[in-house]
């Protein structure tokens, strides 16, 4: 892509009478632009594998999905920097971009059909097991479990609240 924009850019230049002259930090930042979307890229389908296997959330996907949006959001903007914006390549990039978005946002929606189908399949074994006296028991060690939870989140909540005064205070001494 890099070549390709900048062969574009050293025409028009020739067209214009001026003289052309090479930016290497202007290709090294595109090609640096186009390889974080490589490994943002490969990030998503690494997360996407992992949330299908049960091994991460969705929060995961949603995360890698961002990164892959702001990299390919930081190439264009590289890209533009000094290319004519109606060139061929640059409207070529742009519909790239355009089916990177399209694509993420297929990719997380079947990641989230295939989470809500795990989901309800468990839904189903608890409704199952659920009946009698071990249905009993499992439900008090998760109402001990959300309530550990929730004192573990209240201790977070003031420990950080102590830690924000605490940078007030010294900031305003």
């Amino acid at each position: 892509m890099a070549s390709i924009c900048q062969s574009e850019r050293k025409e028009s230049e020739k067209k214009l009478g001026s003289k052309y002259q090479n930016d290497p930090t202007w290709a090294n930042g595109l090609i640096s632009a186009a390889q974080q979307v490589a490994q943002a890229v490969q990030q998503l389908v690494k997360a996407a594998n992992a949330v299908i296997r049960g091994e991460a959330g969705e929060e995961a996907l949603i995360a890698c999905a961002s990164a892959v949006a702001a990299a390919t959001a930081h190439l264009v903007a590289a890209s533009r920097a000094k290319s004519d914006p109606d060139s061929p390549s640059q409207r070529k990039l742009a519909e790239a971009a355009r089916e990177v978005a399209k694509a993420t946002s297929e990719l997380l929606a079947a990641a989230k059909a295939v989470t809500e189908f795990a989901e309800l399949n468990e839904e189903e074994e608890e409704d199952l097991n659920s009946i009698g006296v071990g249905g009993v028991k499992k439900s008090l060690e998760q109402q001990s479990k959300i309530l550990s939870l929730e004192k573990e989140i209240e201790l977070e909540r003031r420990s950080m609240l102590g830690k924000r005064k605490a940078k007030y205070t010294r900031t305003n001494n």
